[in-house]
């Protein structure tokens, strides 16, 4: 439902519905900056220039391939503290080509996406949880995103 047509009458969304889950990173909030611009950042503190389209494309291309070996694992996309830390890591690596700063990249990003301040809720999102809220559904949220975004929740 575009964000324009998100009003009062939204709630007749959830008729006959009594729980809704919202997944939280894509749905509720995002990053701010966008990953590409945190990527560009933390790589200028470290020396390391790439451009802001050229970051996006390879943190797609590194991001794709993260995804397809935790689909490979067994059981598939099995998770842990230990796994998504070396999962941010290879992608913040392959994002900086094994730059040699990539290790201090990689722990400069690390510390950022645990910051509170470097998300930014998302409008149609926040109204459609409102509105879920509203039509007197329980709500839950969840999320694949690691541990990190535990202390958003206390925001």
């Amino acid at each position: 439902m575009p964000a324009a047509t998100l009003d009062a009458r939204s709630t007749e969304l959830f008729n006959g519905i009594r729980t809704v889950v919202f997944d939280v990173v894509g749905t509720l909030i995002e990053p701010a900056p966008s990953v590409a611009r945190a990527y560009q950042a933390a790589g200028r503190r470290q020396g390391v220039e790439l451009a802001e389209s050229e970051i996006a494309r390879r943190f797609s291309r590194a991001w794709a391939r993260q995804e397809a070996a935790d689909a490979a694992a067994r059981p598939a996309f099995a998770t842990s503290r230990q796994r998504e830390h070396e999962r941010w890591r290879l992608i913040v690596e392959e994002v900086f080509e094994q730059a040699a700063a990539a290790e201090d990249i990689f722990a400069l990003l690390w510390e950022h996406f645990s910051r509170p301040e470097s998300w930014q809720p998302i409008p149609v999102g926040c109204q459609l949880l409102d509105a879920a809220r509203g039509a007197g559904c329980e709500v839950a949220v969840a999320s694949n995103f690691d541990e990190r975004l535990l202390p958003l929740a206390r925001v």
